[in-house]
């Protein structure tokens, strides 16, 4: 963001995934649809019917004072090795909070994004800083307003395809890559936003048109497209720039607009649904309604994202509303 950026609202949400490693190969390729449009009852056995404290309240025998700020997989949104660790545009907007917060205790955790999502069931004290609004979760996941602006998706494919097969185009019509034959590489548990998400998950239009993995964003994915396993995949301009800092391969790609998917994004900070996330949330607003506007706050998504016009203006009339 997931994803959410993500936002139309990226669907976990623009992260994340389970500790499963898949090991793609052009035999196994087989087309799945996405976890995120699959039907699933958020509400558990154990917790139909009523909201018993023990399953949508705070859990017992956590201090209120501590909080653990979750990290993911997701360059660039969040680097966990290399010189540019601790750099990334979720790690600065964590910095940016903690820094805000003194009286909480902080710490900072890796968490896949499945187990984020049962930790908000069971109401955990984590909140994750870059989440896209996901329907599905809204039985148990609340929202601070908008905390990060994000261009719209685009989509990922190898250079040469791109002169050869679709002339240079400045952007390009999902739909029409789809209506060609072409399959896309998929991130399990990530939202695509709502004009991506029912073109890949058209099965009887595209029956092999997406190949769904669960061990990466998005930078195994576009391992995946060099590798010619498949012939694209679908993500932030900032996610390519981070696979050219560390792959000799990445000149062989190209990040270009999407026909389908015109809209900024918006991501949120996403909290438990209990009064100790109440609490937060309102303090989370607060701290953001003051500074998300700043120079310093607008720099962490200027840095990573190319600063044009259009995209500093979208900044400002979010930051500027109440949303």
């Amino acid at each position: 963001m997931h994803e959410a950026l993500l936002v139309q609202e990226l669907r976990p949400n623009h992260f994340g995934y389970s500790d499963q490693r898949s090991k793609p190969h052009a035999k196994a390729l087989r087309p799945e649809l996405p976890m995120p449009m699959k039907r699933r009852d958020v509400l558990s056995a154990a917790c139909a019917g009523t909201f018993s404290l023990s399953c949508w309240g705070q859990p017992e025998g956590q201090d209120p004072r501590e909080l653990t700020w979750v990290v993911e997989n997701f360059e660039p949104y969040f680097i966990q090795t290399g010189p540019l660790k601790g750099k990334g545009i979720g790690d600065r907007i964590n910095q940016f909070l903690i820094d805000a917060l003194p009286e909480y205790r902080h710490k900072i955790a890796y968490v896949p994004i499945l187990r984020i999502t049962e930790g908000l069931k069971k109401g955990q004290q984590q909140v994750i800083t870059t989440y896209l609004k996901n329907p599905a979760d809204l039985a148990f996941t609340q929202y601070s307003i908008t905390s990060l602006v994000v261009p719209p998706l685009e989509l990922t494919l190898r250079r040469q395809d791109w002169q050869r097969d679709w002339r240079a185009s400045p952007q390009i019509s999902l739909r029409a890559f789809l209506d060609a034959g072409k399959v896309v590489g998929l991130a399990g548990r990530r939202f695509y936003g709502d004009g991506i998400t029912p073109i890949v998950t058209d099965r009887q239009r595209y029956p092999k048109g997406a190949y769904v993995q669960q061990s990466s964003h998005y930078r195994k994915l576009a391992e995946m497209v060099v590798q010619k396993h498949v012939d694209a995949t679908i993500g932030y301009a900032a996610e390519l720039k981070y696979f050219e800092l560390s792959s000799p391969n990445a000149g062989q790609l190209i990040s270009l607009p999407i026909v389908e998917e015109p809209n900024y994004l918006y991501a949120y900070v996403a909290l438990p649904k209990t009064p100790w996330g109440d609490r937060l949330r309102e303090r989370i607003d607060r701290v953001l309604s003051q500074k998300r506007n700043t120079p310093a706050y607008r720099a962490i998504m200027l840095d990573w994202f190319t600063p044009t016009p259009a995209f500093e203006r979208a900044i400002t009339a979010r930051f500027n509303s109440s949303l």
